[in-house]
């Protein structure tokens, strides 16, 4: 169970990134950012941990760029952005939080990660 919950915020976040990636015309990267997470949570291998962390991460930074961005552009115009920043601000820091979830203890017990000699 534990696990799960561990789990389940990276697949949420794997479809909002998934849909942003659809909205923008990427399917490939849309495939991607809802495969992944998927894949990683079926095949238990270590290096698709590895690669949702880094997509989580590097998902988060996105948001995070998008939401400067948009909040110049709407500022610039003299249009309201604060509302924007929150909302974004608040889905980035979600998405980390997911990618730090999957670095747990619990997770990597699931996980089929290399002992290491």
């Amino acid at each position: 169970m534990a696990y799960w919950l561990r789990a389940a915020p990276a697949l949420l976040s794997g479809v909002v990134l998934s849909a942003h990636f659809l909205r923008q015309g990427s399917l490939a990267a849309a495939l991607i950012c809802l495969g992944l997470p998927a894949a990683a949570l079926i095949l238990r291998r270590y290096w698709a941990l590895v690669a949702t962390r880094m997509l989580l991460w590097m998902g988060a930074l996105l948001w995070a760029l998008n939401a400067l961005r948009m909040a110049q552009h709407r500022a610039g115009l003299g249009e309201p952005w604060h509302r924007l920043v929150l909302i974004l601000g608040a889905v980035a820091a979600g998405t980390a939080f997911s990618a730090w979830l999957l670095g747990g203890k619990i997770v990597r017990e699931r996980m089929r990660v290399p002992t290491g000699n």
